[in-house]
């Protein structure tokens, strides 16, 4: 992966949405297709226990509990692209990444691995909540365990935090995203992201390459992946 490489991942977002809807199986197969180096979904777990990949709008994400505590016939009444997570994988290679952004904390790390059988790639384990990511407890060895949507601020308290769970990954806001802060965390062998959220697309990309940061994320994966064959080309 990328600390290996030292280079940033390009992330397909959402599956690659910008191809096509949010979370579905054309969307991941367009952006495999284009070089995108990590695959992420939204992975939440529909009343009868299928791990499925949907982000939704306000609404869905406000009042998840009212939209998707449902079986998944049901959710697919509404949205019949809807993907669920083990065909997802069979799409995959074992040399591709997928990056889990589990939005439904009911969800278990044998939810996920039985969701996964047959995946012999990477996984990023993502969630904001710190509470979310004790109640787990460990991964598997070859996992990464992710701190994303942005670190609001790296206080002496979340940074004991992000050691005791084992972080391999910290996202950070533009205010937080400092040389002492980098430096901290990576003495700890944990790496580092960069929040898109209030940024132009030129100067977060800019940045991520520059810092050699874990992935880069963004909206439009086409042109990520273009943005890095352009700059690696340069340096």
């Amino acid at each position: 992966v990328s600390s290996e490489m030292n280079e940033p991942l390009v992330m397909a977002h959402r599956g690659g949405e910008y191809f096509d809807s949010e979370n579905i199986l054309e969307s991941v197969e367009k952006s495999l297709g284009i070089g995108a180096d990590l695959i992420e979904l939204d992975i939440r777990k529909s009343k009868d226990d299928i791990l499925f990949c949907y982000h939704g709008g306000l609404w869905e994400v406000l009042f998840s509990r009212f939209y998707f505590n449902r079986d998944l016939k049901e959710l697919m009444k509404r949205n019949e692209r809807i993907a669920v997570l083990s065909d997802v994988v069979e799409l995959m290679n074992e040399d591709d990444v997928l990056f889990l952004d589990v939005k439904d904390k009911s969800i278990s790390v044998e939810d996920l691995e039985n969701a996964l059988i047959g995946f012999g790639g990477k996984v990023y384990f993502a969630s904001n909540s710190f509470d979310y990511h004790e109640r787990v407890g460990d991964l598997p060895e070859d996992w990464k365990r992710v701190y994303n949507v942005g670190l609001w601020k790296l206080t002496p308290w979340n940074f004991e935090k992000i050691k005791k769970l084992k972080f391999d990954v910290v996202e950070l806001f533009i205010w937080d995203f400092k040389e002492k802060n980098i430096k901290l965390l990576r003495k700890e062998g944990i790496n580092v992201a960069l929040s898109h959220r209030l940024l132009s697309w030129s100067f977060y990309s800019r940045k991520c390459f520059s810092e050699r940061v874990e992935w880069v994320y963004d909206y439009d994966v086409a042109r990520v992946v273009e943005s890095k064959k352009v700059y690696f080309s340069k340096v």
